[in-house]
């Protein structure tokens, strides 16, 4: 079910609005993450919002088709909505499309999950909705690449108390959010310093909301540098996922798992959810990705997969009802 920016349909009262920033390059992407969300929880409830530029219409209906029954409401991004960003390594301009929810998400939208293109669900999403915000406008998982002291220091901040978040998960009071216009000053802050900031949207949001967020466990997104154990090995316990089944996936940093270069344990998860969109075909084709590789990928998984999760959960993700491994993965 459609629902354009008119917003010339209604969904359930008590459903659940997840948001996505996007291009026409990662909107395949964007669809393997919808599988994800609709893997663990019924689309019947949920909508998805979609800040964009240029995805045709025929293009939004093979993404819509991955979630038969969920709503979906489409807005381009014009030239006005977010300020000019130039590029940096694998980060574009819809990095800051989040900041315009305030604006650009229907208005009947009072509370939305927002997901990066690059991340999958392991878990029903229902779970992350009903997080307490405890009276923030945010709640996120911190960024265990990023040392927050030397972020206050460079922007004279107070001593950090929650740490440097990371934008990937968001859940967002936007009933707040406008009321007090704080993506409008993140907003400002990209204008006036995004030449300045290694991570535009993440910098901006850390800025305007320093030590007044809301943490969430780790679990609601596991970055590259959690699930990697050479690069986790230095990291508390409680932010290592190498033994560990993480809620949410995020393939963080530039090794992406529809390239060929690079490492990621998740990475055969990624080929599982893609092949039930219909986009498949053509990211194995675009990355030169066989099946030998997606083969590897899920052996050197099997490996070293968790090995203190839940074991139904586990079955859950390997083994879909009615359908055998190979022809899911390969």
């Amino acid at each position: 079910m459609s629902e354009r920016s008119d917003g010339a349909v209604q969904c359930a009262e008590q459903r659940i609005d997840i948001a996505f920033g996007t291009s026409r390059e990662y909107a395949p992407h964007m669809a393997a993450g919808i599988a994800s969300i609709v893997r663990f929880t019924k689309p019947a409830g949920l909508r998805f919002i979609i800040l964009h530029e240029g995805i045709s219409e025929e293009r939004q209906a093979e993404i819509e088709s991955v979630a038969p029954g969920a709503c979906f409401y489409w807005r381009t991004i014009s030239d006005t909505d977010v300020p000019q960003y130039c590029n940096r390594e694998h980060f574009s301009r819809p990095i800051l499309y989040r900041l315009a929810l305030d604006k650009l998400a229907p208005l009947d939208c009072r509370r939305v999950i927002y997901l990066d293109t690059d991340l999958l669900l392991c878990r029903d999403i229902r779970e992350l909705w009903a997080t307490d915000l405890g009276g923030y406008s945010l709640a996120a998982v911190i960024d265990c690449n990023i040392d927050p002291r030397m972020f206050a220091e460079k922007w004279k901040l107070k001593k950090p108390s929650v740490g440097y978040l990371n934008s990937g998960v968001l859940i967002v009071d936007l009933d707040r959010v406008r009321a007090e216009r704080s993506f409008a000053a993140a907003m400002k802050f990209v204008s006036e310093h995004g030449h300045e900031c290694l991570y535009a949207d993440q910098d901006a949001l850390n800025y305007v909301f320093w030590n007044h967020w809301r943490m969430l466990a780790p679990r609601w997104n596991a970055q590259r540098y959690m699930v990697v154990p050479a690069l986790s090995k230095e990291l508390p316990q409680d932010l290592q996922f190498h033994h560990r089944l993480p809620a949410v996936v995020h393939f963080t940093g530039p090794e992406k798992p529809w390239d060929c270069n690079g490492y990621h344990p998740w990475a055969w998860l990624y080929w599982r959810h893609i092949r039930s969109t219909p986009f498949a075909r053509e990211i194995a084709a675009k990355g030169r990705i066989g099946r030998l590789l997606r083969l590897r990928y899920w052996l050197r998984w099997l490996y070293r997969k968790p090995t203190h999760s839940s074991v139904s959960l586990e079955r859950e993700i390997i083994s879909p009802p009615g359908a055998r491994r190979a022809q899911i993965l390969f």
